[in-house]
């Protein structure tokens, strides 16, 4: 009776183990292979460290496999299980469990991942494209460090002891950046922060050097020119114009500020509402006088030579034609007043 009931469990952990492998072998054919030039490119960053069954869940979020445990059964089974290499790979849809398998444990990285910064983007911007293109990790956030954890990259540049103590808006320098495998979060962001030293020393030492204004001054005021204004030409004239009122003791009130206080991710800032204008923050140029506490964003090297090379003129007003995206300058209010009603009439 003992021997019956053991050959019957053996036989059905025999049977067993042949379903498994089945499905495991019509997983692996379920997908046609064309391994190692993806057609469908899909990013997936696989962390030092990570298991197999963190690696199987990445897998499935990104949509590349249907069944963690399936993937997990093929890597044990064929011996891929422990050879899983960390780093940053661009991986298809159209592969089969084995192109995969083959791909992470001969560590077939992309040599590199660019990431492109555009002009004008804030932290928070930033930070939610370094997550979705899972560069980063959901936890980490650039609100973790401020400006004296990478006083190194820092060198050089005219910064009182005070500034920094800053974030790091206004020092992740717009740009297509070369990310290697197994990068970390800091380093990436070292070499933003780098690289805006080395475009401000090689491009405006000379500008800088003339400049009257000090320097955290000026990297503030080319945020809200980065944020106003698309053309060189009016920038020059704009910040001519914020730095004549400034030494006047007049408010700014540049919209830009008033859409970072509401949100630094420039969400619904297209009408603005008295109520909006009415913000109580320091970063509320209607409300308050004199710059904000600190930049609205991540400004381009033509904003950054505008801010220190202002154009003089008889002009003290502007606001931006939401139609050619040029400016349009006034030298009293009444002009200014009319040119608001002439071409923000939809906006109030």
């Amino acid at each position: 009776m003992f021997k019956r009931e053991s050959f019957i469990k053996h036989f059905l952990f025999f049977l067993a183990f042949i379903f498994l492998f089945l499905m495991v072998y019509l997983g692996l054919r379920s997908r046609s292979f064309n391994a190692f030039n993806p057609s469908e490119p899909v990013l997936v960053a696989i962390k030092k460290g990570a298991s197999l069954s963190e690696i199987s869940l990445e897998l499935k979020e990104k949509g590349l496999i249907s069944n963690p445990f399936i993937f997990q059964m093929r890597a044990l089974l064929g011996g891929a299980a422990f050879k899983l290499k960390p780093g940053y790979y661009e991986l298809d849809k159209n592969w089969s469990l084995n192109d995969f398998l083959y791909v992470l444990s001969h560590g077939l990285t992309s040599p590199k991942y660019d990431l492109t910064i555009k002009e004008g983007l804030t932290l928070k911007e930033i930070e939610n494209i370094l997550k979705s293109k899972n560069l980063i990790s959901p936890a980490e956030s650039f609100n973790q460090w401020k400006l004296k954890d990478f006083k190194s990259y820092l060198t050089g540049l005219p910064l009182e002891e005070s500034v920094l103590d800053s974030s790091l808006e206004g020092f992740l320098f717009p740009s297509t950046y070369k990310v290697l495998p197994g990068e970390s979060f800091y380093e990436i962001t070292a070499s933003m922060i780098d690289n805006f030293r080395l475009q401000v020393e090689n491009k405006l030492k000379d500008q800088l050097t003339k400049s009257p204004h000090d320097f955290y001054s000026s990297l503030i005021m080319a945020s809200l020119l980065e944020k106003e204004l698309t053309n060189d030409q009016d920038k020059r004239i704009a910040s001519g114009i914020l730095w004549k009122r400034l030494g006047q003791q007049m408010k700014l009130q540049v919209d830009a500020t008033v859409c970072y206080a509401k949100s630094q991710e420039f969400i619904n800032c297209q009408n603005l509402t008295l109520k909006d204008l009415a913000i109580n923050s320091p970063y509320n140029t209607y409300r308050f006088k004199g710059l904000p506490p600190g930049p609205i964003c991540n400004p381009g090297l033509s904003s950054l030579s505008a801010a220190f090379s202002p154009e003089e003129s008889d002009y003290w007003y502007y606001l931006t034609d939401p139609q050619t995206k040029r400016a349009v300058f006034s030298k009293t209010l009444e002009e200014h007043n009319k040119a608001i009603r002439k071409y923000l009439k939809n906006n109030f």
